[in-house]
């Protein structure tokens, strides 16, 4: 992908937008009041990054077609 004249890889794109994906559905669990009774909350949230930002790359790709 060229991005400003020079090629960034998509990948890197995908796993930030899956960090702030999770992000928000910290602040989203905090507001409902989830958060306080996820037993590993780090994990919850680690898995949430990874699974956004997989879903993301395979969206972006073409790798999955909805």
């Amino acid at each position: 992908m060229s991005l400003y004249g020079s090629f960034f890889p998509v990948w890197l794109i995908a796993a930030l937008l899956g960090v702030i994906c999770s992000v928000i559905l910290r602040l989203l669990f905090i507001r409902v009041g989830l958060h306080a009774h996820l037993p590993m909350s780090p994990l919850t949230y680690l898995s949430a990054a990874i699974f956004s930002g997989i879903m993301i790359w395979a969206l972006w790709t073409g790798a999955l077609t909805i």
